[in-house]
């Protein structure tokens, strides 16, 4: 199944964030293949795996 593009940050709700501490994502994202996908409080929690040091800003990435 093809996702598509996924929108961290739509219009009209709550974008995704990354905590830096916890490397958990929060929030909501809008797949349009998908729809809503909800990281809010998730259990377990969505993590984000870096080689590096995660910048302040995050531009763009890929989840493979």
């Amino acid at each position: 199944t093809n996702t598509g593009w996924i929108n961290f940050d739509p219009t009209g709700t709550e974008q995704v964030v990354i905590d830096l501490a916890t490397k958990s994502f929060d929030g909501y994202a809008w797949a349009e293949n998908l729809g809503w996908i909800h990281f809010k409080n998730a259990s377990p929690a969505y993590n984000v795996v870096t080689t590096g040091d995660v910048p302040v800003e995050l531009q763009a990435f890929t989840v493979e």
